[in-house]
């Protein structure tokens, strides 16, 4: 089937190889960036409070109000050429941060670096649906998912051997770059993945949009106002349940690199390796487990199948964070980690087909931006910032850093299975009647009101 997809879309998977090609920039980007928080914390004196600034609120919401634009550009413009900007502006944002001496132009850095990686999510949406018809569009998705999800462990394995190389090899860089530190060294590698993507992205061509009469959402979604007037309370209940959820997520992964390097007293590169081979190898096994359960269950709960997942997902996740406090050795860490990584994944596996399926194609890449500024701006870039303002209140504890993390992240997902489970009743009184109505016509789901939207 996938064989016999390709030879009838090369264009498509060719999209989608770019896309991961992208997506390699963007996580390499951003693992450099974690791994590098105790040494830019030495060269430029600041705390964790202050790296945690960088991570919180500011830097989100303000990123998140240009993804506005940037969504509404998505719907309207061409958007191969829209993400080949942003990949060629967000690698001039990871330069800036390598040349940065202090707070203020680090935070312009990582804010550019913000702005323009946050349009991938939109962007790729909008366009994998475009690319590909509904029968192929699921495969389409889990390989881009799926690859995303192991290019984060491959990234933070390399960001460390990267780091390490450098710092082994300063005879091989230019006299100019010899007394760098290291980290800005990485910086300006991952810099140079910008103009070649740009190329790549170019040549995927102008992506057609489906026609509007083909989409049922369009039919009581006409725009964002009518959109949110119909299905405004299963857009709450999703909203602020995905972003608790990453609340959790983005914690971890931002402060866990540095928990295990302050904890064992090892390199960057170790920890990164160690943690990248964890990632690499828990993320396939998380989807998978997704799919597997969703198979199982999808002709018995139907569309609520994957809301299940998800709940579980995360309150296993939940358990598994706790029992990181009483792990006494890295391989024990190491376990957990890789346990916990899977869950995230299987419950992102079905974020993304969900919003598609539940955003019409004529307002994906906007949705797409107010979704991720309410769950991603508005709720967990708190966060970050919080943890290292608690961390630093607790720095005379050893384990202040993995306290802070769980006292924020725990009740964070706790809190995102009870979002989402509050609107389980609207979801399955107004999905029956969906169900029902099919039998009648099909053309008239879309104005069942949130029954399409669930």
């Amino acid at each position: 089937m996938l064989k016999k997809s390709i030879a009838h879309n090369r264009r498509g998977w060719w999209a989608i190889i770019v896309l991961i090609g992208v997506c390699f920039s963007g996580n390499l980007n951003r693992q450099l960036v974690m791994l590098s928080i105790n040494p830019i914390e030495k060269d430029l004196g600041l705390n964790d409070s202050s790296m945690g600034f960088l991570f919180g609120p500011s830097t989100a919401i303000l990123s998140s109000l240009a993804g506005f634009a940037i969504g509404w550009l998505t719907d309207k413009t061409q958007r191969h050429l829209l993400l080949a900007f942003c990949v060629l502006i967000w690698s001039l944002g990871i330069l800036a941060m390598g040349l940065a001496s202090n707070l203020n132009l680090l935070f312009v850095g990582i804010m550019i670096l913000a702005i323009f990686e946050g349009a991938l999510m939109g962007i790729s949406t909008s366009m994998i649906p475009d690319l590909f018809n509904e029968d192929a569009r699921p495969t389409a998705n889990m390989i881009y998912l799926t690859a995303n999800s192991m290019l984060t462990g491959i990234c933070m394995a390399m960001s460390g051997l990267l780091n390490d190389f450098v710092i082994k090899h300063t005879n091989l860089l230019p006299e100019i770059l010899k007394h760098a530190s290291a980290w800005r060294i990485t910086f300006f590698i991952a810099a140079s993945l910008g103009l070649p993507l740009f190329l790549c992205i170019v040549s995927i061509g102008k992506i057609k949009r489906k026609s509007k009469a083909h989409d049922p959402l369009t039919t009581d979604s006409s725009d964002i106002k009518n959109y949110f007037k119909n299905h405004w309370r299963s857009s709450a209940s999703l909203y602020l349940s995905y972003g608790f959820a990453l609340l959790a997520m983005g914690s971890i992964a931002t402060w866990t690199p540095t928990v295990l390097t302050r904890t064992y007293k090892l390199s960057v590169g170790a920890i990164s390796s160690g943690l990248g081979l964890v990632i690499l190898g828990s993320s396939p096994l998380g989807l998978a487990f997704s799919r597997f359960l969703y198979g199982k269950f999808k002709h018995k709960l139907g569309k609520i199948a994957s809301r299940r997942i998800f709940q579980f997902c995360i309150l296993i996740s939940a358990g598994v964070l706790c029992l990181e406090y009483f792990a006494t050795t890295l391989t024990e860490m190491y376990v957990l980690i890789l346990i916990q990584v899977a869950f995230f994944s299987a419950a992102g596996d079905q974020i993304i087909t969900i919003f598609q399926d539940i955003t019409p194609a004529h307002l994906r890449g906007r949705l797409s931006s107010i979704f991720l500024f309410i769950s991603g701006s508005l709720i967990a870039s708190i966060a970050p910032y919080v943890i290292g303002l608690i961390s630093d209140l607790l720095s005379k504890h050893t384990s202040g850093l993995l306290i802070s993390i769980i006292i924020v992240s725990a009740p964070s997902l706790v809190l995102s299975f009870v979002a989402l489970k509050l609107g389980d009743s609207l979801f399955k009184r107004n999905y029956l009647i969906s169900e029902t109505s099919d039998s009648e016509a099909s053309l008239n789901t879309a104005s069942q009101g949130e029954a399409v939207f669930e």
